[in-house]
């Protein structure tokens, strides 16, 4: 089981081994990493994610605002990163891999030297660095507090 900092690790070694920049473009990750990314409308809310040997799915659910959505398929894009396999409904799998599945697709989407860079230029402004990052406000107030970083939030 890969803990929170061996995630954030993984995802700064893929992030440099793709040479990706941000915000990150979600369809060339699934096409490097060779996912099958369906997108349905079902109810409630999240993702599933389904991967073995042979095969990696992510069924998204159009019902999501686009940030969010981006979120949530960047936690499962994580997952198999991680080396998590079997199907997992999003908020319904193992605690501790969720966890560390949420941290890697932090990093992703919100790497710690992009943040610090992007936070001083828009002075910490959380609306205009979740535009730039094209995430949920709550997840850039996360990754903002982790860094120690001041910010301020506009309605």
């Amino acid at each position: 089981m890969t803990n929170q900092k061996e995630a954030q690790q993984i995802a700064k070694q893929f992030l440099e081994t793709h040479n990706l920049n941000f915000p990150i473009n979600i369809k060339k990750i699934v096409n490097i990493l060779d996912i099958k990314l369906i997108y349905c409308n079902f109810e409630g809310k999240g993702t599933v994610f389904y991967a073995d040997k042979n095969q990696r799915l992510i069924f998204a659910n159009n019902n999501l605002s686009d940030e969010k959505l981006r979120f949530e398929i960047t936690i499962n894009i994580a997952h198999i990163l991680l080396d998590n396999h079997g199907l997992i409904f999003e908020g319904y799998s193992a605690p501790s891999s969720d966890l560390s599945a949420k941290a890697c697709a932090r990093e992703l989407l919100l790497p710690e030297t992009e943040v610090k860079k992007i936070a001083q230029k828009y002075n910490g402004s959380t609306q205009k660095i979740k535009n730039h990052f094209k995430v949920p406000r709550e997840l850039v107030i996360q990754q903002i507090e982790n860094l120690n970083l001041t910010y301020t939030i506009e309605e």
